[in-house]
């Protein structure tokens, strides 16, 4: 089977391409699977029970029992629709997103990244 890593964001056709070229070499693997909501870190930092972070974390769930996961990608990216948040925010949202991930997925790999204005993808430490 396919090595497959999981993205999660709602990424907008510009930056997905850049996205899926960088998690590819990144991870080495073949393909990349999306799995996308608007502004998806706002919701996982918030670790608060809701719609969506349910529909998240059962897709994310789903995805793990069905395909052979190397990783979880978790993305943001400027000038997000979904979460206008500034890019400093939005950074410290995908800590917290990774934390109540790993919380969830304990065995999972997960990785923050940051897709800048040049639709430049970088590691969020």
């Amino acid at each position: 089977m396919a090595k497959i890593i999981r993205v999660y964001s709602w990424l907008i056709k510009s930056v997905q391409e850049p996205a899926v070229a960088f998690l590819k070499k990144y991870f080495n693997v073949k393909y990349v699977d999306m799995i996308t909501e608007a502004g998806p870190v706002q919701y996982l930092a918030d670790k608060q029970k809701s719609e969506i972070t349910d529909s998240i974390l059962k897709r994310v769930e789903l995805a793990i029992l069905r395909h052979n996961t190397v990783g979880i990608a978790v993305i943001a990216h400027y000038d997000c629709l979904g979460n206008p948040a500034p890019e400093e925010i939005q950074k410290q949202q995908l800590k917290e997103a990774a934390e109540f991930l790993k919380k969830h997925f304990p065995k999972e790999r997960i990785e923050t990244f940051w897709i800048d204005a040049n639709r430049q993808v970088r590691t969020v430490d």
